[in-house]
């Protein structure tokens, strides 16, 4: 299944702050969002924001707003925090 985001971001670079918009269809997993809709499109839309500031190496990044289906989910997806596996190593 396919669902289509909209992400307005501002990013910050040593020259200034530059504001723009990404709009795209996602795959996500139609069990996932059969069973929770609202927070299937949430993290496909932090995995995206996230793979945005990886790529660009941007100093900072602030998200000013994110459609799915015309509905605004900007709250919930700045909920969203990577899990953080436990570290096990031996020293």
């Amino acid at each position: 299944m396919e669902i289509l985001l909209e992400i307005h971001l501002t990013t910050f670079t040593p020259v200034g702050p530059n504001r723009g918009m990404r709009r795209g269809l996602f795959k996500v997993n139609d069990r996932d969002y059969n069973k929770d809709p609202l927070f299937t499109a949430s993290v496909e839309a932090y995995k995206f924001i996230e793979q945005i500031h990886r790529d660009a190496k941007y100093m900072g990044l602030n998200i000013d707003k994110v459609l799915w289906e015309d509905e605004d989910i900007t709250e919930e997806v700045k909920k969203i925090r990577p899990i953080i596996p436990e570290d096990n190593l031996p020293f």
